[in-house]
């Protein structure tokens, strides 16, 4: 509180807490690509050295990394933190079933580098789910304002001025009750 009115008011600093919880949403996003593009890479290499390779098979490998990337930013935390955690873990698990496996008993082949890819990318996944945790309730991009201000304003039931002023008539309304009621004998 300032001591005087011409004295500016200073923000509060953020605790340690806040700002801590704030680095590490901040790095959600750049777990959930990382980890994505590094799923997409193994899958298109084993889509790609296949017999049977499909122009539809490859769009959606890439459509569906590409389609979880845009949704990402309007789905709810708890959507995301499941989403990322239960994707990567099981993506890691397979990875590791199929690929670190191998590398463990047969050695390192040139053909394993996607499939360790593979269980990195899943680890980053399950990493991105649990540093949504330390996001906030909402989605980290918030819908863009529509022109008349907030996206209630356009609604006339629901903008600040009906409320208020509806919130205003009836404490009028239950003062006057009361002015009646003490007033008659």
């Amino acid at each position: 509180m300032p001591s005087s009115l011409l004295e500016p008011v200073r923000p509060e600093r953020p605790t340690r807490l806040a700002s801590s919880r704030r680095r590490v949403a901040g790095v959600e996003r750049p777990l959930l690509v990382a980890g994505l593009a590094l799923l997409t890479a193994h899958l298109l290499d084993l889509s790609i050295s296949g017999a049977a390779t499909t122009l539809a098979g490859l769009a959606v490998i890439v459509g569906l990394p590409l389609a979880w990337l845009a949704a990402q930013p309007r789905v709810t935390r708890p959507t995301r933190v499941a989403l990322a955690v239960v994707v990567g873990l099981l993506a890691a698990g397979f990875g590791v079933a199929s690929h670190g496996l191998h590398v463990v008993n047969s050695g390192a082949d040139w053909r394993d580098l996607t499939g360790v890819g593979y269980i990195v990318g899943g680890l980053l996944l399950a990493l991105s789910g649990l540093s949504a945790i330390a996001a906030p309730r909402r989605g980290p991009l918030a819908s863009p304002p529509r022109a008349g201000g907030s996206p209630a304003s356009s609604d006339p039931c629901c903008s600040p001025a009906s409320r208020s002023s509806a919130s205003t008539s009836s404490t009028s309304r239950s003062r006057a009750r009361r002015r009646r009621s003490s007033a008659s004998p």
